[in-house]
């Protein structure tokens, strides 16, 4: 049985928001990849969920809206909303994310210098009253 053109351009839509779907949520992994890096085996299994996601979803819309095949115009659709949505505001997401990463490290690195200044002068000042007091209550 074959599908209407209607049904197909529906399918070719909503395949597309479903590409740009899957750039949404992989480019917010990736913000909490860059804020959170995390160890080899952390990326292995979050990677594994999001493809096995990915492919579910996939699966499960082409039982339900393309009769259970799998068609050539919905998966260039699903890949061309996603390229649209990742490469474009998604990268630029992430390249201002870095930035601003980066930029939080320096702050903290020079106020964590200014704190721990202000903590060795008062440190190092009770050190010297210290012995002083105990120098004079000894004579």
């Amino acid at each position: 049985m074959q599908l209407t053109t209607i049904q197909q351009t529906t399918a070719f839509l909503w395949a597309f928001v479903m590409g740009a779907g899957i750039a949404v949520v992989y480019t917010v992994i990736c913000s909490v990849r860059i804020v959170l890096p995390p160890s080899p085996i952390q990326l292995f299994i979050s990677d594994f969920l999001f493809m096995t996601a990915v492919f579910i979803v996939n699966t499960l819309y082409a039982i339900s809206l393309t009769e259970g095949r799998i068609r050539l115009y919905f998966v260039v659709s699903e890949i061309i909303g996603y390229i649209i949505i990742y490469a474009l505001p998604g990268r630029l997401f992430i390249k201002l994310l870095v930035s601003a990463v980066r930029w939080m490290t320096g702050i903290m690195k020079a106020v964590n210098k200014r704190i721990v200044s202000i903590c060795s002068r008062i440190i190092a000042h009770f050190t010297k009253t210290g012995r002083k007091n105990i120098k004079l209550e000894k004579n």
